[in-house]
């Protein structure tokens, strides 16, 4: 876990150092001089409450079920998500570590596994309202790449199909609980599970459980479920505004809601690459949506900023939180 960390970040900082070694120039220091710290501060802001805003829903959400932790645990969780998502191809680690974690904390497993999956279900749609709105309103961001006009539809389908396993896994736990117990016969008869052990009566009882607490989500509970929602599409906005303040930062005009709008492409594509990080890959998506605003002697400098608040920074911090858990994880299985 260590090695691939520090391997996975050394590699995007080599990329990204060699973008700016190929486009920067005597501008390139000039605009770092001149840079406006007012809205470069403010961009930081905002990455300040995309991460509050993503710990509230957390916590709210896992009030509604009757549950509970502090914000800073909140914030521990998602400082792992990010670590995990940062380490992992298609960004799937970071849901079933967060699942763990809140195990630990003796949320059961049902519980925390339907707050893990709606803030994932609640992101990927607020995530493509954004995407919706870009393509309807600035439809020539993507102008000719169909690169990118393929991954917008890889992620569409991704999460269409994520949703539909949801609402089988809540309503008809009997057909998930069979695929699990056909996985589980698989692995043991190649030897991955070396105890001899069905796990599918827990696996129910979980998901019943999980159907238990979205019934009360959307009954008793609505208002943390609406609460949670509200809080996704604040996280979602705060991640684009960002991005959008970074570029503002450095004099460079642009018409805000279609960056903005450009900054929901980027992060929707970049959600499911298969790359540990969309290492390569997300900073080539960056270049071919933002070339079309921002100066070539400056965008591999903005690369780096997007890439150090959005990975590696809050990745960082989820290293160190996950060190602990991690170890025990470990030290169980031995």
């Amino acid at each position: 876990m260590k090695k691939k960390f520090f391997y996975i970040t050394i590699t995007g900082l080599l990329i990204i150092g060699a973008i700016i070694y190929l486009t920067a120039n005597n501008k390139t220091i000039s605009a770092l001089e001149n840079i406006n710290k007012k809205l470069f501060l403010t961009g930081v802001l905002f990455y300040l409450l995309m991460n509050l805003a993503d710990a509230a829903r957390t916590k709210i959400l896992l009030k509604g079920t009757g549950d509970n932790i502090s914000m800073l645990e909140s914030l521990e969780l998602v400082a792992t998500l990010t670590f995990f998502n940062l380490i992992t191809p298609f960004s799937f680690g970071g849901q079933p570590f967060q699942i763990y974690i809140l195990h630990k904390k003796g949320i059961p497993a049902g519980n925390a596994s339907i707050v893990v999956i709606t803030k994932l279900l609640f992101g990927a749609v607020a995530l493509m309202g954004v995407v919706l709105y870009a393509l309807i309103f600035y439809p020539h961001i993507l102008g000719n790449s169909t690169g990118i006009r393929l991954g917008i539809k890889i992620t569409s389908i991704l999460i269409i199909l994520m949703s539909i396993l949801f609402v089988i896994g809540i309503y008809n736990t009997k057909t998930i609980v069979k695929l699990i117990s056909k996985l589980n016969n698989i692995l043991k008869r190649f030897h991955i599970l070396k105890k001899n052990k069905n796990y599918t009566e827990s696996i129910e009882k979980q998901l019943i459980l999980a159907r238990e607490s979205f019934t009360t989500f959307l009954g008793k509970k609505f208002g943390y479920f609406l609460s949670g929602f509200i809080l996704s599409f604040i996280t979602i906005l705060s991640n684009l505004l960002m991005i959008v303040f970074f570029i503002l930062s450095f004099h460079i005009k642009i018409n805000i809601l279609e960056a903005t709008s450009a900054a929901g492409l980027l992060i929707f594509v970049v959600t499911f690459l298969p790359t540990p990080g969309a290492n390569g890959l997300g900073e080539g998506v960056f270049y071919l949506i933002f070339r079309q605003y921002t100066p070539t002697y400056i965008i591999g400098v903005i690369i780096f900023l997007w890439k150090f608040f959005h990975h590696y920074l809050t990745s960082a911090v989820g290293f160190v939180v996950s060190i602990k858990y991690f170890t025990d994880l470990l030290n169980k299985k031995n």
